[in-house]
């Protein structure tokens, strides 16, 4: 079940961004909601600021709300990728974490520029054939890097053990 977008006003999100992180959101404006089958991806435009550094940028957040256990699940695996070297300057990457709400049932990523992967797999034979062995060679870079685990919650351990 989808959820409206006005259970989640912006300024949630940005503060949500904020506490989590230490980014600081300058603006922020909605600009669309993608609805999945069990949640929903809402897409902002905003500044954002690195307090550590100072330096700010002009980009795309996206913000998946899909339940306090999933999105703090996908948080934790984007930022152990992304601590794993999956972020710029490599070419391999993954969008960069921001955090995650418990309280909004969201997680919170700044998007890569360029098209998606899946975007790609539209595309002729010979694009097809090529964002292919891109996706393979970031698998193989995957199992080639230290990657922390998140240990799985009591209620999964219980689940694999009952299977």
């Amino acid at each position: 079940m989808a959820l409206a977008r006005e259970e989640h006003p912006i300024e949630l999100v940005a503060s949500a961004i904020a506490s989590a992180s230490n980014i600081r959101v300058e603006s922020i404006r909605f600009e669309r909601t993608v609805d999945r089958r069990e949640h929903r991806h809402d897409y902002y435009r905003a500044t954002l600021v690195d307090d550590a550094t100072g330096s700010s940028r002009r980009t795309q957040v996206l913000a998946k709300f899909q339940g306090a256990d999933r999105a703090l699940a996908a948080h934790e695996a984007a930022s152990a990728l992304w601590h794993a070297g999956f972020q710029p300057p490599s070419r391999l990457r993954v969008a960069r974490p921001l955090g995650y709400s418990a309280g909004l049932g969201a997680s919170f990523q700044e998007l890569s520029p360029g098209a998606t992967w899946l975007n790609l797999l539209t595309g002729d034979g010979e694009m097809i054939q090529l964002v292919s062995a891109r996706a393979a060679e970031w698998l193989a870079a995957l199992h080639e890097r230290a990657v922390q685990e998140r240990a799985a919650p009591d209620d999964a351990r219980s689940l694999v053990a009952a299977a």
